[in-house]
């Protein structure tokens, strides 16, 4: 007989066909803070279309060019050899100034945990899990829906902490109980002091960054010019789509970028609303706006990390409001996926469909003598990977 262990630890014994005694160990080992996506992306469009795209883009910005509301973002475009005009706040940048920018980003680098085991490294097929991020409101089954608050905000911050499959941490909800001009003290200290993971810093002016940074390098116990030379933190910079860059956002890029720290450029193009309703035209946009943030921050340090994001989709046509899962949101990030040379130049946020499962709530006596026939948890946080983007919804109904 021959003996087998299963993945809890379990032996039995099953004869081989030989009819002799073979013992067999199998082991199974799991690590996920250090993930690889190994699946081959979907082809949507052909090499030539992916070019097309590319080159596209690169004339949006070369002859009409993109919106750059702040000052020393535009001197930094013009004296990098962008043609500005200060009247209009209009920037065109030439194809030469975009490759150059493209070919000084890293291919690879590694943002620097509180352990060296929670290090992420950030290249074209590492999948790093991110939880969603950016809701004003939580929600749970004993509480229902609320603001977000700073109590509320370490809970989860916690509970990121706790799974090995998330990555790093975020900017999760808002912690309104905190005065705005605090709130960033706030919630860095709650980061360093709940997790060792990667932390996030919003990017809300130079002043907000600059603190956040000192108490990174603080909490790390290094000096400026070892936090200089590693990034120890990330922002997420969405362009004002269509074709505009405002000043808090330019002024995040240019920040991150000259204190060596990581700026994922994400576009929010949502086709048929600030973008053209084709998922072509939709990507030339969503391009065009990436590189000119990559080349921003290029040019603002050269060699600077950066991630090439995006947060492209479409609307419903009912409400306007932006819809996930939908074959063109599909399409969108098959196309950007498959193109790692072009589109994704140095990485990838993007999202794939929500899958829906649906609870009940367990029903009680005391649920039913209190009358309690309200929905609650309509929906968990969901995860955001560099590269992919994976989500589920809950639904829970008595």
């Amino acid at each position: 007989m021959a003996e087998r262990t299963d993945v809890n630890g379990r032996r039995e014994r099953k004869r081989g066909r030989s009819g002799g005694d073979v013992t067999r160990t199998t082991e199974r080992t799991v690590d996920y803070s250090h993930l690889t996506n190994t699946f081959q992306p979907q082809t949507v469009f052909s090499a030539d279309e992916i070019a097309a795209i590319h080159q596209t883009s690169l004339r949006v910005l070369e002859e009409l060019g993109i919106k750059v509301l702040l000052p020393e973002a535009r001197k930094i475009f013009e004296t990098g050899g962008a043609i500005v005009d200060h009247d209009t706040q209009m920037v065109r940048i030439g194809r030469d100034i975009v490759e150059a920018a493209l070919a000084a980003a890293p291919r690879s680098f590694t943002g620097k945990g509180g352990h060296a085991s929670r290090d992420v490294l950030f290249e074209l097929g590492s999948a790093i899990f991110i939880a969603g991020c950016g809701a004003p409101n939580v929600t749970d089954i004993d509480r229902g829906r609320r603001p977000g608050t700073l109590a509320a905000y370490e809970e989860i911050a916690k509970i990121n902490q706790s799974f090995d499959v998330l990555h790093a941490q975020g900017p999760y909800i808002e912690a309104q109980d905190v005065e705005l001009k605090f709130r960033h003290y706030a919630v860095t200290r709650t980061q360093l002091v709940l997790s060792d993971k990667l932390p996030f810093v919003f990017a809300r002016g130079t002043p907000q960054v600059e603190q956040s940074f000192e108490m990174i390098a603080l909490a790390r116990g290094v000096d400026q010019s070892t936090f200089l030379s590693e990034p120890y933190t990330y922002t997420v910079i969405n362009t004002n789509s269509p074709r505009q860059i405002d000043i808090p956002m330019g002024r995040g890029i240019i920040d991150f970028a000259r204190h060596g720290q990581v700026s994922v450029i994400t576009p929010f193009c949502l086709a048929g609303a600030m973008a053209p309703v084709t998922v072509a035209g939709a990507l030339t946009l969503q391009h065009a706006e990436a590189l000119a943030g990559i080349t921003l921050a290029q040019l603002s340090r050269t060699g600077a990390p950066i991630v090439y994001g995006s947060f492209s989709s479409n609307v419903d046509m009912k409400s306007g409001a932006p819809a996930f899962g939908t074959p063109e949101h599909v399409k969108a990030i098959s196309a950007q996926a498959s193109s790692p040379g072009i589109l994704a130049c140095h990485g990838a946020a993007a999202a794939a469909p929500r899958p829906m499962f649906r609870m009940r709530k367990p029903r009680t006596r005391a649920n039913l003598r209190s009358g309690d026939r309200s929905s609650a948890a309509r929906r968990c946080a969901f995860t955001r990977q560099v590269g992919w983007k994976v989500g589920c919804r809950s639904r829970m109904r008595s």
